[in-house]
């Protein structure tokens, strides 16, 4: 399944895409400016997306650089190079 947002808005920006009350997740975008400038308009793409599950406790933060996972105390960080397995209790 494909999900497209044309959105006309700053660098900076938090935009709520996805909130279920029912299931209790929430999925916020932010977004950054391109470097260059295209038609004396600064073009946005999402820079974090962070995914949030008010049932289990989990957050993910996906960024540019880096995934983090935070559950309770227990925080970890990926990179996109490396490769890792998670299991959560």
């Amino acid at each position: 399944m494909d999900i497209c947002f044309n959105i006309d808005s700053k660098p900076g920006h938090i935009l709520n895409l996805i909130s279920d009350p029912g299931t209790g997740v929430t999925i916020n975008g932010q977004l950054v400016g391109a470097k260059k400038m295209k038609n004396n308009k600064i073009n946005t793409y999402f820079g974090t997306i962070s995914i949030y599950s008010k049932t289990d406790g989990v957050q993910v933060i996906v960024g540019t650089n880096k995934i983090d996972l935070m559950e309770g105390r227990n925080n970890h960080s990926f990179s996109w190079g490396a490769t890792a397995e998670l299991m959560l209790k």
